[in-house]
């Protein structure tokens, strides 16, 4: 995990855990979260889609691909913030958000190893930043991010599906499977 990534995850996972605590139960409180990581995993990818079309534009390219990458840090830390908090009620989560956490928190961090590496081309590298390489690192974070977006989704959609299943068996007598 990045260090930028880790830091901020660590320091804000505490208030922000605070901030959402309420009378909600924490699996309510997590699936609410997990629609806004889905919904910032799913910024990811578009934003990374934008920085494949600039790298690939020259004419684009002289308007650097900095601002997008500060865009996708952003978004990068945001979402691991959020994870930090789901994590710490992971105790107290159903199986399939605790699922959902190990297979997104990964693929974030991959993303966020890779935001760093495309950082740190594009400065090393101001004059010719569109290489192959580059393409490379913000293919991947558009991936993963897609990937994670993805995942988040499924697992939504399965949740909700359940408690109709359940609602409904409840309004028939009848116990969900």
């Amino acid at each position: 995990m990045n260090k930028t990534f880790t830091t901020i995850l660590t320091a804000s996972a505490l208030t922000l855990s605070l901030a959402q605590a309420g009378s909600r139960p924490a699996s309510e409180q997590a699936r609410e979260t997990f629609r806004d990581v889905e919904q910032n995993a799913h910024d990811i990818a578009v934003q990374a889609d934008n920085l494949e079309m600039i790298t690939r534009d020259s004419n684009r390219l002289a308007e650097g691909p900095m601002a997008g990458l500060d865009i996708v840090r952003e978004k990068i830390n945001n979402t691991g913030k959020e994870l930090r908090v789901i994590d710490s009620e992971r105790d107290s989560l159903p199986a399939w958000e605790q699922r959902t956490l190990d297979q997104v928190v990964p693929l974030l961090a991959d993303a966020a190893r890779n935001e760093t590496q495309a950082i740190d081309y594009f400065n090393a590298n101001r004059n010719h930043p569109a290489t192959a390489e580059f393409r490379a690192y913000i293919e991947k974070i558009h991936e993963d991010g897609d990937k994670a977006a993805k995942v988040v989704s499924d697992h939504l959609k399965l949740a909700k599906a359940k408690d109709t299943e359940s609602k409904i068996g409840q309004t028939l007598n009848e116990p969900a499977n």
